[in-house]
């Protein structure tokens, strides 16, 4: 069955800022700019779920309306949790937590929130949820950066290398053909 992975929006007041669970707005007017051309990328029916972060149920609600479908929402779908990194600037964390969390990106929990390990749990338990439905639609999902490059990265699509770099760009659908 095939689904389609689309990153929320731009985020109104992100810039240099950490945010994760953190629920930044969407940006209004790059939505808009930018919901026509993802629309005429998606199939003609499908099933949409969304992380209940608001900047992607901004995202999911254009979509719906534009296309006649309902929304179900997931807590597998949300963003990597940064606990008390969140909404700080990057800059005002200390080198010393940073350099933590990079010798031990899978075990670190970044400002005692979440770590890689939980993130990649959430995105399994994911992808074993969608093996085990009887859906015969093509399923889109909004969600976040983290999720979407885990997701890629366990279903072979990107490197293990890229995992934590490659660029997931804002409303960029993400198709997965197949998926076993």
């Amino acid at each position: 069955m095939p689904f389609t992975l689309i990153r929320h929006p731009k985020c109104v007041h992100a810039e240099g800022i950490c945010y994760g669970h953190l629920d930044l707005p969407a940006d209004s007017l790059y939505l808009k700019q930018h919901l026509p051309q993802l629309l005429a990328a998606l199939p003609s029916d499908f099933l949409l779920m969304s992380s209940p972060s608001s900047r992607c149920q901004k995202l999911a609600e254009e979509i719906a309306r534009e296309k006649s479908v309902s929304i179900s929402t997931s807590e597998l779908l949300r963003e990597l949790y940064f606990g008390y990194w969140e909404g700080r600037a990057w800059e005002s964390i200390s080198v010393e937590e940073l350099d933590a969390w990079a010798q031990d990106i899978w075990g670190y929990c970044p400002g005692d929130g979440e770590s890689a390990s939980s993130l990649k749990d959430r995105c399994l338990q994911f992808l074993a949820w969608m093996q085990q439905q009887p859906i015969t639609k093509d399923i889109v999902v909004i969600s976040h950066a983290g999720f979407i490059r885990m997701c890629l990265s366990l279903l072979g699509k990107i490197s293990p290398d890229e995992q934590w770099t490659y660029p997931i760009a804002y409303m960029h659908p993400y198709l997965i053909e197949e998926f076993v």
